[in-house]
């Protein structure tokens, strides 16, 4: 029995061999999708953490329909395509945002969670020896949507900044968490109001004034101040307003996604953004290139009919030495994707990639990470099935097939996803290793389960 055994993963493994060393055509169609995680309904947002834990960040993922928010725990490399280990945060109905990171300096994951529906709160999951104790933060019960960690009155200890969206009416609320005299002590934050909001989507911390200070970016869906535009830091000397708002562009527009960089190394910053199609107008990705007069606009050519764009991100995923921008979308449906990436040419256009394929239909946000060590970027985001009313995906990773080359980040080779039901986990990593050669001592044959 045992060599029957062995003969199941014989074949899969001598095509595993071949693959290490050896670089992919760039393809014709989606990349592959690897599951993370699906135990649980509603996958609104998987964030890697914030802070120095580890190489491997873990992530927090939102699950709206199950009401429940779980720390993701990146496995052994050898293991990445398999679906990874998780426990369980805490119950967080209508969860719409989480992130890990230490609040209290103790050198642990702390989770921050933001809710909406009728719960309307913000969650500090503090990490204890007995698990996680939930501390809620005093604000106003707005439908907190996100947050973003940053040091807004450049005392050395971390802030949380906060965007609910509104209850009755068009405004809702952005909003500044700050730890209290005991750097150790959660249950010691408060709030203070930064500036009205709509739908807020995406907040940045940036120095727009090269002040020393960061300020506030916001990319708003909703409501009278709908568009982007950012916030002015009074200045960390004054810890209250006003906050003073700029215009950036993107007026009326119902932006949902913004990613700041310099795209032509000119010194100023540029934003990538994206907002959904409304009436007449139909859905778009802006480049807002930044100059002395403020901000140039120019549209990223869509295909129509395109669905409606949700997250963007700003990286080389083609290793070109130029910046791509990746866009995940909701309303994929039908035969539409829902991530994809677009391809900055030399020539200055753009070639777009399909990477989801027509599956899933509403994504979220996206994380650009090396998932496998082959020395190129993957994408990591979330599919929650349009609110429930289709099968999802869960928390997912989509493998970019530039290269398979071992890089930095693992000492091992992935192995196939069909390995990981039928193989031991410890006998998978001592094989990935072996072929790797990062092991010299022969492998252990597995024992039959």
């Amino acid at each position: 029995m045992a060599g029957s055994y062995s003969y199941r993963w014989l074949s899969r493994l001598a095509v595993v061999a071949a693959a290490v060393g050896t670089a992919w055509p760039a393809a014709a169609g989606p990349w592959r999708r690897h599951t993370i995680d699906n135990s649980y309904f509603g996958a609104d947002g998987a964030r890697p953490e914030f802070g120095e834990f580890h190489a491997r960040p873990d992530l927090a993922a939102v699950w709206e329909q199950s009401g429940i928010t779980t720390l993701l725990s990146w496995p052994e490399p050898a293991l990445v395509a398999c679906e990874w280990p998780h426990i369980v945060v805490g119950a967080t109905p209508a969860a719409e945002d989480a992130f890990a990171i230490d609040l209290d300096g103790d050198g642990d994951r702390d989770v921050v969670v933001c809710m909406e529906g009728s719960v309307r709160r913000v969650s500090f999951f503090e990490s204890t020896a007995e698990g996680f104790q939930e501390h809620v933060v005093p604000l106003d019960p707005y439908k907190w949507m996100i947050a973003e960690p940053v040091d807004l009155d450049h005392d050395g200890r971390v802030d949380v900044v906060t965007g609910g969206r509104f209850v009755d009416g068009d405004q809702g609320q952005l909003a500044w968490l700050k730890p209290g005299p005991e750097p150790t002590a959660i249950d010691q934050w408060t709030s203070q109001p930064i500036a009205p909001v709509g739908w807020p989507m995406a907040i940045l911390a940036l120095d727009m004034d090269d002040d020393g200070d960061d300020d506030l970016v916001i990319a708003d869906r909703y409501g009278a101040t709908r568009g982007l535009r950012w916030l002015e830091n009074p200045h960390p000397a004054v810890s209250k307003g006003p906050w003073v708002a700029h215009t950036i562009g993107l007026t009326n527009r119902r932006v949902v996604a913004a990613a700041a960089t310099d795209l032509d190394n000119d010194g100023s910053i540029d934003f990538v953004a994206a907002y959904q199609g409304v009436n007449n107008v139909p859905p778009g990705l802006v480049i807002l290139m930044g100059g002395a007069a403020g901000w140039s606009e120019s549209q990223v050519p869509l295909p129509a009919p395109f669905p409606a764009p949700k997250s963007v991100k700003l990286d080389d995923f083609n290793d070109d030495g130029l910046l791509d921008i990746a866009l995940s979308c909701e309303q994929a449906y039908k035969e539409l994707s829902g991530v994809f990436v677009f391809m900055q040419e030399a020539s200055g256009g753009w070639r777009l990639v399909d990477v989801s394929g027509p599956e899933g239909t509403k994504f979220d946000v996206l994380t650009a990470l090396d998932v496998d060590g082959d020395g190129d970027l993957d994408l990591i985001t979330t599919e929650e099935g349009d609110n429930g009313l289709f099968a999802a995906l869960g928390v997912v990773w989509y493998e970019n097939p530039l290269r398979r080359t071992p890089s930095l980040i693992g000492s091992t080779i992935p192995l196939e996803p069909e390995l990981c039901e039928e193989i031991p986990a410890a006998w998978l990593i001592e094989l990935s290793r072996l072929l790797s050669g990062t092991t010299p001592q022969s492998v252990t044959p597995p024992s039959r389960r």
